[in-house]
């Protein structure tokens, strides 16, 4: 019982911390980002990123533990130069040592009415490349985020039944994890993340490399996945438009055919590797929805995914 006052009066200690009556801007420490990890010896570890306005919006940070997340952020709220505030905080980092529970509790924590930032960036970390310092993190998820057109935040949570599906940074650039309730982990690295993610609706361009005979060409585009239902599937539709062959002429007909080729299926293996799982990762039931309620309903409860058709279309800009 002590442990449940105690995880009550660091919710509510937190909530008045975050409140804007009697404090001047200038005695605020603007959050611009924070990093959630697992902590040492207790469960949370937390990392608070501010631009202090005493050193000319130079970002600082301080990190704190404690045995819940409300306890943590409360502990590291304690240093900060003044009371924190929320308003203009951009991201939320979260690191591949968190479990799905945990991710669920920084969802209903940072989406709660109190708090009310479903609208910050959502993005996982690889450790330990994560343990670069914080200004740094942050500028990289932006930049990635910018050339991606990356798309995820707070409310991807809640938005998948039974998974998560993140944005994933490390030494090898942008990736992709699907974090399920069961306790798997799908890890979509390079070309494969990037896919991920566009099939997700969390991205919208590509860069990718791609293996033509002996050659590697490097492939960038806009991108949008596209999902229909027709003949009993669900029929998926991958579209990169301006797409471009970096450092060569536009591609022979035989290239073109041959990346089209290459993209459906690896789509196709990312689609097979989630479907082994127990969650519409893709969330291919609302599809089925949208033209068959009854159908769709039928598969909820058997505890099914719909087949599923994968086409793609590639315009190369001249």
């Amino acid at each position: 019982m002590g442990r449940l006052v105690k995880a009550v009066a660091c919710v509510t200690a937190l909530f008045c911390l975050t409140g804007c009556r009697s404090a001047l801007l200038s005695e605020r420490a603007i959050l611009r980002g924070i990093i959630l990890d697992e902590g040492q010896e207790q469960t949370w570890s937390v990392t608070l990123c501010w631009d202090s306005l005493k050193e000319g919006e130079e970002v600082k940070w301080v990190e704190a533990e404690g045995e819940s997340l409300e306890e943590a952020l409360y502990n590291a709220q304690g240093d900060l130069e003044g009371k924190p505030f929320y308003g203009q905080m951009q991201q939320v980092l979260v690191t591949d040592r968190l479990t799905y529970g945990q991710l669920q509790e920084i969802g209903e924590l940072f989406t709660s009415p109190q708090l009310a930032l479903p609208q910050v960036k959502l993005a996982g970390i690889e450790m330990p490349w994560g343990e670069q310092e914080p200004q740094t993190l942050l500028e990289t998820v932006d930049k990635t985020f910018g050339t991606y057109g990356i798309i995820s935040n707070l409310y991807e949570i809640a938005r998948r039944p039974g998974c998560l599906v993140l944005p994933f940074l490390g030494e090898q650039g942008l990736g992709c994890r699907a974090v399920y309730r069961t306790g798997s982990v799908i890890h979509w690295n390079k070309e494969e993340g990037q896919l991920a993610l566009l099939m997700a609706g969390l991205a919208n361009s590509v860069s990718l490399e791609w293996q033509d005979g002996e050659s590697l060409c490097q492939i960038s585009g806009q991108g949008k996945c596209l999902y229909g239902w027709d003949e009993g599937k669900v029929k998926i539709y991958l579209r990169l438009t301006n797409a471009r062959l970096l450092g060569k002429s536009a591609p022979t007909s035989a290239q073109e055919n041959g990346f089209s080729t290459w993209l459906r299926y690896t789509a196709k293996a990312i689609l097979d590797q989630a479907n082994q799982e127990e969650g519409d990762t893709f969330l291919l039931i609302p599809w089925v929805k949208n033209y068959n309620l009854h159908l769709g309903d039928k598969l909820v409860r058997e505890g099914r995914l719909p087949p599923t058709e994968i086409n793609s279309q590639v315009w190369f800009s001249p």
